[in-house]
């Protein structure tokens, strides 16, 4: 994992949140999370993940806890989020993210934390899984406003 692919990943988030009109109310399946669903998602699970980032970085032996995901989306009011206020907490944390990888040497990469279900996560695991979120999100999110259906 590099920074270009999460400079690549924000690149795509950005040009997703930018999307306009009735856009945001597709679905890229039946049942499945809309436009906006997925980029309030992608938002918040993004400030989770430069929360890892941040505590392995700086803390011996950092506890991660893990997220539910669609407790998220029920009480977090997802369908009355403010986009653009999303567009701006998920810029700030991935550049955050860039700017504090973009120094690290691979012993810091090495560093881990202990997540709460996945046991140790290394630096390098967390930026892996910050990029690959956002862009299995966004696939979603592309299938969507293009009218397809998206399956993994």
């Amino acid at each position: 994992m590099t920074t270009i692919d999460l400079i690549t990943s924000r690149d795509r988030a950005l040009a997703a949140f930018a999307l306009t009109g009735d856009l945001h109310e597709r679905s890229y399946a039946p049942g499945k999370w809309t436009v906006r669903e997925l980029l309030v998602h992608i938002a918040d699970v993004e400030s989770v993940f430069l929360d890892r980032f941040r505590r392995v970085l700086a803390q011996d032996k950092a506890l991660l806890l893990a997220i539910d995901p669609d407790r998220w989306h029920a009480r977090l009011a997802t369908p009355k989020r403010n986009l653009a206020n999303c567009a701006m907490l998920f810029s700030a944390c991935r550049a955050t993210m860039i700017e504090l990888a973009s120094e690290l040497s691979e012993a810091e990469l090495a560093r881990t934390g202990v997540h709460s279900e996945k046991g140790l996560l290394s630096l390098a695991q967390i930026l892996t899984a910050a990029a690959w979120h956002a862009d299995r999100h966004l696939d979603q999110v592309e299938a969507a406003r293009d009218g397809r259906v998206w399956a993994p």
